[in-house]
């Protein structure tokens, strides 16, 4: 999913949303591919579910700023994660917003930077699968 809004210096953000089912296989790093990255590289904030990070996975994007949260392992293996990814020329009118929850994360845009009426929150979730553990 994309939306795309318009500040009154009528410069627009582009938003993403994308269910990456695993940022990374035994084949595949997807921050290393190409073609990922050049979805990635058309917009201004994405969000990212079901990274499948470990807590100690970081994501790591040339250009972009990640905020992320990941649950706890299951065994040997990453389920669920999330990501929000700012561009850095962004990244003064973001401020990250922690959250007590493992499949939620939020974003503050703040008014003066974007030069908006109003601050703009944005919040990315995963909402795992009812039969799920």
């Amino acid at each position: 999913m994309m939306i795309t809004m318009q500040n009154s210096n009528n410069q627009y953000i582009s938003f993403a949303s994308w269910n990456i089912q695993g940022i990374s296989s035994k084949n595949l790093n997807k921050v290393h591919d190409p073609v990922f990255l050049k979805e990635i590289c058309k917009h201004d904030v994405i969000a990212l579910q079901e990274t499948h990070c470990a807590p100690s996975d970081h994501i790591v994007i040339p250009g972009y700023v990640v905020h992320q949260v990941s649950r706890p392992l299951s065994g040997r293996k990453a389920h669920g994660g999330i990501a929000l990814i700012v561009k850095k020329e962004l990244k003064e009118g973001i401020k990250f917003i922690d959250s007590q929850s493992q499949d939620r994360l939020w974003l503050c845009m703040k008014k003066k930077f974007f030069h908006i009426d109003e601050d703009v929150y944005i919040s990315t979730m995963y909402i795992s699968p009812y039969n799920s553990t």
